[in-house]
């Protein structure tokens, strides 16, 4: 019998620590990370950011939320899958910029902010839009009291305790934490699009 399940491309185990579905990501994105590093020359780096995208980041981004804190060694893989990417659009060797600073001028979140950017937009659609129906009934908004005076309190979430760690990585946990820890102007946005623009400039000013 196989340990290891693959739904829609993702391969999960019996404890859900996808682990071998990151190391899977990291193989399969250094692989043509090397391909790309021996024709950026002829490139722009406007074709090269294209281009890696399109190969490499949308492999980083795919079903990305459901690595939703599954720690720091994990994401950290993939991170520099991604600051190694940033290096070879940008077209720098190791040490002679911080990655974050290329991150910033490439305009790409941390791995970490676009998983948390995934599940705000989950939670946005199906809180504000309502849809998909089967994420809505795993989010309820908490209630104003005549207590409340604070401001930011408003149009929150419920945040379930979780009884396990696993638990805790729960859509019906984790979209609540991370919607929670937006600000009030943001989680009051009317349409998606501009929730979107909103969010990543948010989760960008907040990379230190």
């Amino acid at each position: 019998m196989s340990p290891t399940v693959k739904i829609l491309g993702v391969k999960l185990d019996s404890t859900l620590s996808f682990s071998e579905y990151v190391s899977n990501i990291v193989r399969v994105c250094n692989y043509h990370m090397r391909a790309l590093r021996h024709i950026r020359r002829y490139m722009s780096q406007d074709v090269a950011k294209a281009v890696a995208f399109s190969i490499v980041g949308s492999r980083l981004d795919y079903c990305n939320c459901l690595l939703y804190n599954v720690g720091s060694g994990l994401t950290g893989s993939l991170q520099r899958v991604q600051n190694n990417l940033a290096r070879i659009v940008c077209d720098v060797r190791r040490r002679q910029r911080p990655s974050q600073e290329l991150l910033r001028e490439l305009h790409w979140l941390p791995v970490a902010s676009r998983i948390n950017f995934k599940v705000a937009l989950l939670c946005y659609k199906a809180y504000k839009l309502h849809e998909p129906a089967y994420l809505q009934t795993l989010i309820q908004p908490r209630m104003p009291t005549c207590y409340s005076l604070r401001s930011d309190d408003y149009d929150t979430l419920v945040e379930p305790r979780p009884h396990l760690v696993t638990a805790a990585r729960r859509f019906s946990m984790a979209a609540p934490n991370v919607w929670n820890s937006l600000s009030q102007a943001t989680r009051q946005i009317k349409t998606v699009g501009a929730f979107k623009s909103a969010l990543k400039t948010e989760l960008m000013s907040a990379i230190v």
